[in-house]
């Protein structure tokens, strides 16, 4: 419960029911689940990017580099991936991953495979191995559309909503498209509602996203409403000028249209 309400968006009552679980297990003196409980705490963490978090994780006893990883602890191991990469341990993250894959194909466990290989596709991403990351996107959806998995996506918002950006492009230019596009699309918006929650496993320091005083003017009047042939007359810029000014704006605020550059400028109070 607490984990769909989270998924939902209702953080407050997320955390209230995690506080009725904590006070539980403490009540009733269940320690041996205890690990379970941290292993999710530490993943909300986890999706701002909290190295602090990812540092207590790693320390703690239950977390060991054993021969076989137990089917029982996955749930666990998925936490520990996720604290390697938020410390830039991508090696050791890369190897859990494919450890993880291997399991899960002995044992038939597709969605852990698939959770598995979602964190491999983004420490690609992040170490420069963009077009791999891309195609091996592209092959875990195909595996993935028949079951309509969407949250073991889109779980991983902004740190994986860049990859879905560049594999969306792509798809758009096939003569016969290899994703269902409306599945492609569900997994897009449910990714990116939870990248405007959190930063990403992937976060880098926040930078100062400036926009200049005609991309501002521009952007601002498509917020009000205006068309493109429209603020041409407004400004007594070309067309090809105003696509170019909005192209930039759109990759300073890492959105794909009109609507989500207006809605992230206001959350960042760029706009009125």
């Amino acid at each position: 419960m607490a984990s769909c309400l989270f998924a939902m968006g209702n953080e407050e009552d997320s955390a209230r029911c995690r506080e009725e679980i904590k006070e539980f297990l403490e009540t009733k003196n269940l320690l041996y689940l205890h690990p379970v409980f941290s292993s999710y705490e530490t993943k909300i963490r986890l999706l701002d990017g909290d190295k602090t978090a990812a540092t207590a994780w790693l320390d703690n006893y239950f977390i060991t580099d054993n021969q076989n990883i137990e089917l029982h602890r996955i749930f666990l191991h998925f936490t520990t991936i996720r604290a390697y990469i938020v410390l830039g341990e991508y090696k050791k993250a890369e190897l859990l991953c494919e450890r993880i894959k291997a399991l899960s194909k002995d044992f038939g466990r597709l969605l852990d495979g698939i959770e598995a290989t979602v964190l491999l596709i983004i420490i690609k991403w992040i170490t420069g191995k963009k077009q791999d990351a891309i195609n091996l996107l592209q092959d875990t959806l195909s595996d993935a559309e028949p079951y309509y998995f969407v949250r073991v996506f889109a779980d991983e918002g902004k740190a994986l909503l860049p990859i879905l950006n560049k594999l969306r492009k792509k798809i758009s230019l096939e003569d016969n498209p290899s994703l269902d596009y409306k599945y492609l699309h569900e997994i897009y918006q449910a990714t990116y509602e939870r990248s405007k929650r959190h930063k990403g496993i992937t976060c880098t320091p926040s930078k100062s996203i400036k926009l200049s005083k005609q991309q501002k003017y521009i952007l601002e009047l498509l917020a009000n409403g205006y068309k493109n042939a429209e603020i041409v007359e407004i400004t007594g810029l070309s067309l090809n000028t105003i696509r170019s000014h909005t192209k930039v704006v759109y990759q300073k605020l890492e959105v794909n249209s009109a609507m989500d550059a207006i809605l992230r400028a206001r959350e960042l109070e760029l706009i009125k």
